[in-house]
């Protein structure tokens, strides 16, 4: 139920930020590169944890969310000579691929979405104890209505007011 009713980014928002790169493709460096620092990866020295990119010489590394190892592109000039997923712990290779998407993220999104919209058009949920998932739903949704309010509380003047 949680998952559900949690708000997320739209689907058409995410889309729009996957990076798709194929062995033999051109690869604008500098351009890609921006977009890494403004989706909120850091700049290492060597890539250890999600989030992060490197820069060595024709090498580039980086580790997207999501990802259970990082990616190493191989550029020859400025096109994509190979693409191989590693390992952190050694920073050895462990597969050659010829493609993989990376999600850049950041900038200002537009609206929220929710979990169903990943779902195809006509999937069919089915509700095992429908009467339970409700009262839960219902549940959430008012303890998510006490927190707000909890917090309007408190951010209010009058509560802000040490003189009172």
């Amino acid at each position: 139920i949680i998952t559900l009713l949690h708000r997320i980014s739209p689907l058409n928002w995410l889309l729009g930020r996957t990076l798709a790169l194929r062995k033999g493709d051109q690869f604008d460096r500098d351009e890609n590169l921006k977009r890494f620092h403004a989706a909120g990866y850091r700049r290492v020295d060597t890539v250890l944890e999600h989030g992060e990119y490197a820069v060595r010489g024709a090498l580039i590394d980086i580790f997207p969310m999501g990802s259970a190892h990082p990616f190493r592109i191989d550029l020859f000039d400025d096109e994509i000579e190979s693409i191989r997923r590693f390992d952190v712990a050694t920073q050895r290779s462990l597969e050659s691929l010829e493609s993989v998407e990376i999600t850049v993220l950041g900038g200002q999104q537009q609206g929220h979405g929710y979990l169903t919209d990943f779902l195809p058009a006509g999937s069919l949920c089915v509700m095992v104890e429908p009467d339970q998932i409700q009262a839960e739903a219902k549940h959430l949704l008012e303890k998510q209505a006490r927190q707000l309010n909890a917090s309007n509380d408190w951010m209010s003047p009058q509560a802000n007011d040490i003189n009172g």
